[in-house]
């Protein structure tokens, strides 16, 4: 008799290494097919569970984990909600609502150069800031060469770009700001008052409708007498684009 179910038991693994897995049907039509108790009347056990987590692994998988999926609780330092794994980002990404994200920073402390310093300290010029490295980016909006967004639908995105700076700020307190640039034109900015700062931070948060094809790029403002302002840092400068319908 043990005999017997050895072989059973051998025969069905056999089997299912090579056929369709059904659950709840005994005739699946896809290598997993998961049905439901009933379609017109399913019981609140009817469906699939996702395995939950509240952190992301402390190792990023790999290739082989290519779209591998999971749930965020909410009851970590993460936003609750669906996210895979996208190894060509390699980053994690966030299904919601199937709306638009990008995440992007610089890959490096770095700096933004606007050229030959002019003669006034208290005039703000406005110099564009290129987000070189994007970690998400799930519709291909943004380009990490020129700096610029450009929508690929009608909607409303809310913009919010960060910046923060190492540049060690001494002896004449100076004017600093951050604006949104739309289609070319200046959308909204924050402008600041002469300020003396030894971490310099600047953040913009605002919600724009956005037709196909507009574009959308970040400037940061320093007096004309700065040829540069440097060390824009790594981790903490940042763009993030998100679209809400």
């Amino acid at each position: 008799m043990k005999n017997i179910i050895k072989i059973l038991v051998l025969l069905l693994c056999f089997n299912g290494a090579f056929a369709q897995v059904g659950v709840g049907t005994t005739d699946p039509k896809s290598t997993l097919d998961v049905e439901a108790s009933s379609t017109a009347t399913p019981t609140s056990e009817d469906g699939l569970l996702i395995p939950r987590i509240d952190e992301f692994p402390a190792t990023n998988p790999g290739i082989d984990q290519d779209g591998m999926m999971v749930f965020i609780t909410g009851n970590g330092s993460e936003e609750k909600g669906f996210y895979y794994w996208d190894n060509d980002i390699p980053d994690w990404v966030g299904v919601k609502d199937n709306n638009s994200l990008v995440r992007a920073k610089f890959s490096a402390n770095t700096g933004v150069n606007q050229g030959a310093p002019g003669g006034n300290p208290d005039v703000v010029g406005w110099n564009k800031i290129v987000f070189d490295s994007e970690t998400v980016d799930t519709n291909n909006e943004y380009d990490n060469v020129t700096g610029i967004y450009t929508a690929k639908k009608n909607g409303l995105v809310t913009v919010t770009a960060s910046i923060v700076s190492t540049f060690n700020a001494t002896g004449t307190p100076f004017p600093v700001g951050i604006a949104i640039y739309k289609n070319g034109t200046r959308w909204q900015k924050i402008d600041y008052a002469n300020t003396l700062f030894t971490d310099y931070s600047r953040s913009l948060t605002i919600n724009i409708y956005l037709e196909t094809n507009d574009y959308l790029e970040i400037y940061l403002g320093f007096p004309e007498t700065f040829a540069d302002f440097n060390d824009l840092a790594e981790d903490k400068s940042r763009l993030i684009i998100m679209r809400q319908d």
